[in-house]
């Protein structure tokens, strides 16, 4: 007879350590998300100020291609710029390694960031290939097939 008492015991003395575990497991997973973000901030270099909500419009200007030709400049003027060899894209690439919907500038809160839209031939930030949308510093470099644009934020608000 005495050991349904032990089993009743050892049932409550779980309930207890559950008690306490389960919450403290689950701060534990939170501290561990909030660290891993902020040390993805930190390794991207975009968790700073520049290019935050204060900052004013932006330009892609082509530093190497045909079409659009080395010196253009595109205005980022609405939240959202499709690249692409389509003819409805706000930058319309003439590059047969380019996608007809290829990549895609978003902006928000005042910053802007690049997606590659799953294309073959992936969007290149600064020599490294597109994984995810990332955010845009001053003077990256985005290479679609054989075009290749500078990001440059404008001083004026036109």
């Amino acid at each position: 007879m005495p050991e349904p008492q032990t089993s009743l015991l050892d049932a409550l003395q779980l309930v207890v350590v559950l008690r306490y575990l389960l919450p403290a497991l689950l701060f534990l997973f939170v501290l561990q998300v909030v660290r891993t973000m902020a040390a993805d901030l930190r390794r991207s270099g975009r968790g700073d100020t520049a290019g935050g909500a204060t900052a004013g419009p932006a330009d892609l200007v082509v530093i190497q291609g045909a079409s659009p030709a080395a010196g253009e400049r595109f205005r980022l003027r609405s939240d959202s710029i499709l690249l692409g060899r389509d003819s409805s894209a706000e930058v319309v690439l003439v590059d047969q390694y380019a996608s007809s919907r290829h990549a895609q500038i978003d902006r928000h809160e005042g910053r802007f960031y690049l997606t590659d839209l799953d294309t073959t031939n992936g969007t290149l930030l600064n020599g490294h290939r597109l994984k995810e949308p990332t955010y845009l510093a001053e003077g990256d470099e985005i290479e679609i097939g054989e075009i290749v644009f500078r990001f440059e934020r404008s001083g004026d608000a036109a």
